[in-house]
């Protein structure tokens, strides 16, 4: 969709892991000051499990307006699409290949 806008032509919906929907500049809701929780992949996520499910669990746990930080080496497409569809708002940073940071917030409405 990114290129499609460049050119003026409107918007695709519904097209699978453009990047343009998880990266960008930063949103205004995010806080850095409403971090409440960090997962990082190399400490937190067991072998034997799906790091999704750790990350839903810390999702719920939100207030609303609280943001989780979820550090990963790869983007974590069908989880952040899995949250996206329950309502939450995601933004990633792509700070190297493997060091990708997602942020996500409860909606405060």
């Amino acid at each position: 969709n990114a290129l499609r806008a460049a050119v003026g032509q409107d918007p695709i919906d519904n097209i699978p892991n453009d990047p343009g929907d998880y990266f960008g500049v930063q949103p205004e809701w995010f806080e850095e000051s409403s971090i409440v929780t960090t997962l990082d992949e190399k400490r937190d996520f067991e072998e034997s499990q799906m790091p999704i499910i750790l990350i839903l669990k810390h999702c719920n746990k939100l207030g609303k307006g609280e943001i989780l930080e979820v550090n990963t080496s790869f983007l974590a497409v069908p989880g952040i699409d899995l949250l996206r569809a329950k309502g939450f708002l995601s933004w990633s940073i792509e700070n190297t290949k493997d060091d990708i940071q997602t942020y996500l917030m409860k909606p405060e409405n």
